[in-house]
């Protein structure tokens, strides 16, 4: 029931949150329908652990992150002068650049997977029209995308590797996670090549593919 200026508000201000599966979008909707300023930027700058509390996520671990993250996110918004919905405006409607910026901006909490994933969402649901760029957008890449890459071969190792050995905190695991982007995104230029009328417009459109048919439904033990 949220108009496109409030789901992207909603889903900006919330989405570098890892709610581990306790809140789902039509949650925080509730939320925002109970006291939508609640999601006012600058509110959640001033008093960002009052933002977790209402979320209701404050008995999740690590709140020192959290409230961080709030806070810098906020930030993030009133330093471009625009509100999250006009926020590509700022960037000339220019995803890629928006991407890397939101990226780049320390302790914000958005990575490439949050990242890619929050740009995807905007452009699915038609919040976000007439960008440039969309196409370079990434998979967004998680253990599951980097489990079927290494199942269906398309990413080789030297070595055997099974997702308990990929230490999150290593080199290693961001190596991985690196080189499953690039894989995915060589299989779409390569479906770009042979098939130009029946591609998707950007790699990140594979997310639904991989993990609910290829793994999913082929990738069994």
């Amino acid at each position: 029931g949220l108009s496109s200026e409030e789901i992207c508000r909603v889903r900006f201000l919330s989405a570098n949150q890892d709610f581990r599966g306790s809140r789902n979008f039509s949650e925080l909707a509730k939320i925002f329908n109970c006291d939508n300023t609640i999601f006012d930027e600058e509110k959640i700058y001033n008093d960002p652990e009052d933002f977790i509390k209402q979320l209701k996520i404050s008995d999740l671990s690590q709140n020192d992150k959290r409230i961080k993250y709030a806070k810098n996110i906020s930030k993030f918004v009133l330093d471009t002068g625009h509100s999250p919905y006009h926020l590509i405006q700022h960037f000339n409607n220019d995803i890629y650049k928006f991407r890397n910026e939101l990226i780049n901006y320390q302790g914000a909490g958005y990575g490439n997977k949050k990242a890619d994933m929050f740009i995807r969402d905007m452009v699915v649901l038609g919040i976000w029209k007439d960008v440039k760029n969309f196409d370079k957008i990434d998979v967004a890449s998680d253990v599951n995308t980097i489990k079927i890459a290494l199942r269906t071969g398309i990413l080789k190792t030297a070595i055997p590797l099974i997702s308990s050995f990929l230490d999150i905190f290593c080199y290693q695991y961001s190596y991985i996670d690196e080189m499953n982007a690039q894989a995915w995104r060589r299989v779409w230029e390569i479906w770009k090549s042979k098939y130009p009328n029946e591609c998707i417009l950007s790699p990140c459109l594979m997310d639904y593919f991989i993990y609910n048919v290829v793994g999913k439904q082929f990738c069994k033990e």
